[in-house]
């Protein structure tokens, strides 16, 4: 029995609390992107159910192919060699946000649609910090958070905000890859309002 002085989240009478993005993200609580961001927090913050070994092997191996990704000389920007290789050749690459602003956004498909994505993200933005800050994997599904900073390159103007990349595996390469912001941010060092 658990004494009366536990902190209200710990006691078994009280259910945990979630990590809702919807104030970050400024999406509708009803939204599918908002729905997917909070599966992928829960992914994490749950107890890990016993799996078969190769299932345990598999998340392991791509969790490690994502942590690989990002270059510590490089303020964690992720290298472009490795990640074409972990990519399907088919791969679905998503960015929230309105496409009228931001010229990335959209899903991108394919290793020619990942470029494009960078070429029109990069001409938009310098990134100063890049930084992987947490990362959890569950089967074929690998989350990392990134501490991501810089500035518009229009406008000069700074903008800072948490990135949620969800990165989906099928048979070691990534097939599905959808990256979550604060989009209020970088929408007032795009427009300077």
């Amino acid at each position: 029995m658990r004494s009366s002085c536990a902190p209200a989240c710990c006691r078994p009478d009280r259910p945990p609390r979630k990590r809702l993005f919807a104030p970050v993200l400024g999406m509708s609580p009803t939204s599918k992107a908002l729905q997917e961001v909070n599966a992928a927090v829960a992914i994490a913050g749950r107890k890990r159910p016993v799996q078969v070994e190769m299932m345990a092997r598999m998340s392991s191996a791509s969790r490690e192919a994502v942590r690989q990704l990002h270059d510590p000389d490089e303020s964690g920007r992720l290298r472009q060699e490795p990640l074409f290789a972990l990519l399907d050749e088919h791969v679905e690459w998503e960015a929230l946000g309105p496409a009228d602003l931001f010229p990335w956004a959209g899903t991108h498909r394919g290793h020619d649609g990942v470029r494009r994505w960078f070429e029109l993200l990069n001409a938009a933005l310098a990134y100063e910090q890049f930084e992987l800050l947490e990362l959890f994997a569950d089967g074929a599904t690998v989350v990392e958070v990134i501490a991501a900073a810089g500035t518009a390159r229009a406008t000069g103007r700074h903008f800072a905000s948490e990135v949620v990349r969800i990165w989906t595996f099928r048979d070691g390469k990534a097939i599905r890859v959808r990256s979550y912001y604060d989009t209020h941010s970088y929408a007032v060092a795009l427009t300077g309002a």
